[in-house]
Order: C-alpha cells, then structure tokens, then sequence
C-alpha cells in the first residue's frame, strides 16, 4: 500500500478489534511496535517485547510514545513494511514530525459515546478502578481541541462490522484518490453586514441578482476545516460537526445556518459541489450564487 493509516482513539473504541479484523479479512499487516511493557497474555503477538536496556540500543524511533509506564516504539523499516498501525496523538505527532519514509501517512480517529466505552471496556473484563482510570487518562490524552495534526478521517464506531467495513472502504478510495471535506463561516471580523446565520430568504431579500437567486459573499468566509469524512448526506456532516467532541472546537463554531460545505470525490457522487447550509436543509452553490 501507498499509505500507513494510523487509527487513533481512546480505550475500549475498538482500535485492536478493527484493525485485527481487517488484516485477517484483507491480507494487511499491522505495525509491531518494540514495548517495554509486560505481555498481557501468553504468545501476544501484536508487539515485540524488550527490556528498558534492550529499546535504548534499538536507535532511532520514527514512533514513540509512553502510556502506563512503559515506553512504545517503531523504526521506519517497520513502518515501511506495515499498512496499520493503532497508535496514541502523541504517538502520532512524534511520527509526523520524524518520518520521512515513502509512505504517506493517513490518520483515522475513531470516537464512540463515552457509555459505550465504558460499556466495552466492562464487557473485555477490565475492573472498575481501571475503566476509570483509562477514562480519566484518555480525557487527556485524547483532547482532540489540543492535537496539533490534521485527522484524516472522522468515524463513530457504533459497532465492529460497520466500522471495518467503512474504515475498508476508505481505505480502498483513499489508496486511488482523496475524500476532501472543506468547511467554510464567516469571520465575524469581516462580516460588516451582519451576514453570520443569515439564511437564504434574507440573502434573496438582501443579496440577489436580476433573476432573485440569493447571492454569497465569499471574501467574508474562511476556511476552518479539511479533511476526509466517509459520509452518505450532507446531515451526517451536520451531526458530526454538532457534537461537544467535534474536530476544531477552539477554532471553529458547530456547524449552522451561512456556513458553506464543500465536498469532492464523494462514491455518493450527487454530494460533490458546495453546499449552503440552510435553515432547512441544503441550498446547492453555484459560483456565488444559491440554487
């Protein structure tokens, strides 16, 4: 494959589960990363265990990080061998900045309703005092508003065949070409009309052209979202960039009424173009222009 995907999220998401999945369904290889950390059962197999002494002689690591005490690693001819790697933001932030192997790669942060982790974690037979550690560590560590990368893909893991078979599917795509999902609002320091949550029938009043179609102002825009999204309408984008966990929150408002989405190279191909966030629904863009 072109690309190492990277797939990040807290505890009991379903990170190891996927990923075991697709490399048994599909032939691909997971990244084996060098630990310090004890084996969890007899015959793991899912990293190489070493002593403290042994990883410093192991040289220079293009993934690091430590969860729990102990230290996890991976050199590049790991990383250019491997298609998959379940891996921590910090983790990832080390490797972008250390990689330069031929592979690109590709981020997916999968998130999950913090009951239903809970719920799964309880079900894998961790104790309460370590669900409620793992919840507090990950509240930390997984602070998307705090990451300083561009997750590629956004995905809610409701369960382990919709996922694998999303998470699959974009891998295939994102192998031939990208999903690009931009959104565009208004920068309220350019916005001397008063346009911010202005919705069709105030822009035709307003801002129309000789034939009353409602016209954009897209200098007072900017952009403060992209990136891929598997994503069958334009609500569940609505939905995604409603949640108290959306990408951005710092830099960007929830998604509502002005705001532009731009979607390309969408399987759904009735949902590429740009897309005029409505007080109902949807307005199609053309140009400047709303139809």
């Amino acid at each position: 494959m072109k690309n190492i995907y990277l797939i990040v999220g807290p505890s009991g998401v379903g990170k190891t589960t996927l990923v075991e999945k697709l490399a048994k369904e599909h032939a691909l290889k997971q990244v084996v990363s060098y630990t310090t950390r004890a084996p969890r059962y007899p015959g793991e197999e899912n990293h190489i265990f070493v002593t403290n002494e042994e990883f410093d002689q192991l040289g220079e690591m293009v993934a690091y990080t430590e969860y729990s005490g102990a230290r996890y690693g991976v050199t590049a001819d790991i990383v250019n061998s491997r298609d998959l790697y379940v891996i921590d933001p910090a983790g990832v932030e080390y490797m972008l900045k250390r990689y330069k192997g031929p592979k690109g790669v590709v981020i997916i942060w999968l998130l999950a309703d913090r009951d239903e982790i809970r719920r799964r974690m309880k079900a894998r037979g961790d104790s309460q005092e370590k669900i409620n550690e793992r919840l507090a560590f990950d509240a930390r560590a997984f602070d998307r508003s705090k990451v300083k990368f561009k997750t590629d893909l956004l995905l809610h893991a409701d369960g382990i065949e919709e996922t694998a078979a999303a998470v699959w599917g974009y891998i295939e795509y994102r192998e031939k070409y990208d999903y690009d999902v931009r959104i565009y609002q208004i920068n309220p320091d350019h916005d001397t009309e008063r346009l911010i949550f202005a919705n069709s029938e105030f822009l035709k009043k307003y801002h129309s052209d000789s034939a009353g179609h409602a016209l954009l102002n897209l200098s007072i825009y900017d952009e403060v979202w992209a990136g891929d999204m598997i994503v069958k309408s334009l609500d569940e984008i609505f939905a995604m960039f409603n949640r108290d966990d959306r990408p951005n929150p710092t830099t960007m408002r929830a998604l509502s009424v002005s705001d532009i989405v731009e979607i390309s190279h969408n399987p759904a191909l009735s949902l590429n173009g740009s897309w005029f966030c409505d007080s109902f629904g949807w307005k199609k863009i053309d140009g400047c222009i709303l139809r």
